[in-house]
């Protein structure tokens, strides 16, 4: 499966790139975009960033449409808002006030919210 995004940095660049999407891992779904926000982060990314283009958007609405074996919550066809990155609110660290050291945080695993 193939993705296509948008992808920023500094003095406006945008490019739209194609990346191979990998099946879900365990506890992970895949989710087809169906509308993303442009958020101040997003703007700072596209004019301070200078390293490689940044994937763009994080604020997402979508539609599951696969799941890893583990994922219980969750089924094809659900429709879900996404959060660029989520605690797991289980480990010590979340447990102890301190989501923002999780070591079981997801991630959009570098793809882009602007975009399939």
């Amino acid at each position: 499966m193939k993705s296509i995004g948008l992808y920023g940095k500094k003095h406006l660049v945008i490019e739209s790139r194609e990346v191979n999407l990998r099946a879900p891992g365990f506890n992970e779904v895949i989710v087809k975009i169906h509308a993303c926000g442009v958020c101040g982060t997003d703007i700072n990314f596209l004019t301070q960033w200078t390293g490689d283009a940044m994937p763009l958007g994080h604020e997402i609405a979508g539609e599951v449409i696969e799941t890893g074996e583990g994922v219980k919550d969750f089924k094809q066809g659900d429709r879900v808002i996404v959060e660029d990155c989520s605690m797991c609110g289980t480990c010590v660290n979340c447990k102890n006030g301190r989501s923002d050291l999780c070591i079981n945080m997801f991630g959009l695993d570098g793809q882009s919210g602007m975009g399939q």
